[in-house]
């Protein structure tokens, strides 16, 4: 009797040990499942806009970035800015300049394609990385965005606030150049292209399709005083301007001084 009773407290013990070791097995995994979680939400939150949930400048430099810096860029560049955007802050406020970001970024998603890149650049700017097509079809990408945007206005606090973006884009190598540039060049000539865009009046694209260039020491001029290469057509640009009042969709198409025309769903000239 002794020896079966000591038999059943040993048989007793092993199994609540077994139960505290089960337990505590459960514990550390849902400790780990919880930190897995936490170290996914601050990654997420590391890498995208609070604001649009877009991916941000950080993820872009420390992700996109790096992996091409190998050799020259081969894709498409956008860079969109929001119009007149300090006089939208200065009139309804800050909560509806964010209202608007917001809004500007999911439109912009539903424009693009599921595997096109939108970043939340910084401020009221946004890049946009597509991959290799045709000059045609990036402007039209262009158009879809231009419509997208300005085709409804912002509502916030019971105001319609129509709005409008400026885009410079351009898809590499360009037609002409004899320089091959990295991703972080191009951004750099698409901005000039973004400024372009800016100066002539907002509320429009414009698509560099051909520089002439052979040689760094040109590359250089260029981006030193892009509107004197525009006008002497080193630079080559389609503009495509969005018409009718804010809230419609018209797009139409403008060309001056060294600007090729465009027209929906091509291009000519």
């Amino acid at each position: 009797n002794h020896d079966l009773r000591a038999q059943k407290l040993q048989q007793q013990t092993i199994l609540i040990a077994m139960g505290l070791i089960g337990a505590a097995c459960g514990a550390l995994a849902w400790a780990f499942g919880r930190i897995r979680k936490a170290n996914a939400r601050l990654l997420f939150e590391s890498q995208h806009d609070a604001l649009t949930a877009l991916h941000n400048r950080r993820y872009f430099n420390e992700t996109v970035l790096v992996r091409g810096t190998g050799g020259p860029f081969q894709g498409c560049v956008l860079l969109i800015d929001l119009d007149h955007f300090k006089q939208v802050n200065d009139t309804f406020g800050h909560p509806a300049g964010d209202a608007i970001l917001a809004a500007v970024g999911e439109r912009m998603t539903k424009a693009l394609r599921a595997s096109d890149l939108l970043v939340r650049w910084g401020g009221e700017e946004f890049l946009a990385l597509l991959d290799p097509m045709s000059d045609a079809e990036l402007n039209a990408a262009t158009h879809r965005i231009l419509s997208a945007i300005r085709e409804e206005p912002v509502v916030w606090n019971g105001q319609r606030i129509p709005c409008t973006v400026s885009i410079g884009c351009a898809r590499f190598p360009i037609r002409g150049m004899g320089v091959a540039v990295s991703l972080e060049r191009a951004i750099g000539l698409v901005d000039q292209a973004l400024y372009e865009a800016k100066r002539r009046g907002r509320n429009r694209a414009c698509l560099l399709t051909a520089v002439t260039a052979e040689t760094e020491r040109e590359l250089a001029a260029i981006n030193a005083d892009f509107a004197a290469a525009t006008a002497d057509r080193r630079v080559l640009l389609v503009e495509s301007i969005a018409t009718g009042p804010a809230g419609g969709s018209g797009i139409g198409v403008g060309g001056a001084g060294g600007v090729h025309s465009a027209s929906v769903g091509g291009l000519r000239g």
